[in-house]
């Protein structure tokens, strides 16, 4: 299981970061930034197709968000979890200065937690959730935790925090909102 997590880091690494440039990519960094450029705040991670360097969080968002709209998610695991968990954990890394391996490790850890989480059957019911809203933060949060070395009681707050925001509803899928 390890070893097909770390196979899966890597694929999703390169789809993301190394499918050919593209101009939805650049528009699409240019629409997602726009929001978090508002914000402010000190330059910590990179926008992937721009370079532009935004806080780690806004980076996490505006990548996981061009992966998933451009359709760079894989079909692995607990579902779109390289758009998820590559784009958390490289943000975070870029800011806390963690190694390659560390990434690789904690994406791991995530894609475990989400893939135990996950709903086993696949629902298209509208009125049913969308399983990366609980998988994915979940997944996504563990991942974090063993990035940033969190000890057991830390990982207990971050998962119950993470958890009490869990939702997503399948009747957005396929909407821009």
């Amino acid at each position: 299981s390890r070893h097909l997590g770390r196979v899966r880091a890597i694929e999703g690494f390169h789809r993301e970061f190394y499918s050919p440039p593209s101009a939805d990519a650049d528009q699409g960094a240019q629409v997602a930034g726009t929001g978090v450029r508002v914000l402010g705040g000190k330059g910590e991670a990179t926008v992937i197709p721009t370079g532009q360097r935004i806080p780690a969080c806004s980076a996490a968002l505006v990548n996981g968000t061009l992966a998933h709209a451009l359709d760079y998610d894989d079909r692995s695991g607990f579902g779109h979890s390289a758009s998820i968990l590559l784009s958390t954990l490289l943000a975070l890394a870029e800011k806390t200065g963690a190694s390659g391996r560390d990434v690789v490790e904690a994406y791991v850890i995530g894609h475990e937690v989400g893939e135990v989480l996950r709903p086993r059957r696949a629902s298209t019911d509208e009125t049913s959730f969308h399983r990366m809203g609980v998988s994915g933060r979940l997944g996504a949060t563990a991942a974090c935790a063993k990035l940033l070395k969190l000890d057991q009681k830390q990982v207990q707050m971050a998962l119950g925090i993470a958890g009490s925001m869990a939702s997503g509803l399948s009747v957005i899928i396929g909407v821009f909102c």
